[in-house]
């Protein structure tokens, strides 16, 4: 099951809200530091609510598939 409605909670923080403006705003990528346990989260955030393609980037193989694993638990299946 999926858990797109802790996105739209995300959505309504004002630190995220303010990031989301300064990405949309920029003609330069913004640099996004996130905890760790907070990045699947995150990330589905920006995907959710910017719709655009996204790159990101994973120091080992494994933590790139467990990142698109924990991706789909706040996504779904696409």
């Amino acid at each position: 099951m999926p858990l797109k409605g802790l996105l739209s909670v995300l959505g309504d923080h004002p630190e995220y809200r303010r990031h989301l403006e300064e990405v949309a705003g920029s003609e330069k990528t913004p640099e996004l530091v996130v905890r760790e346990g907070a990045m699947p989260c995150y990330v589905g955030g920006l995907w959710h609510h910017r719709k655009v393609p996204l790159l990101g980037l994973a120091p080992r193989s494994e933590d790139a598939r467990r990142l698109h694993d924990q991706l789909l638990t706040y996504l779904g299946d696409r």
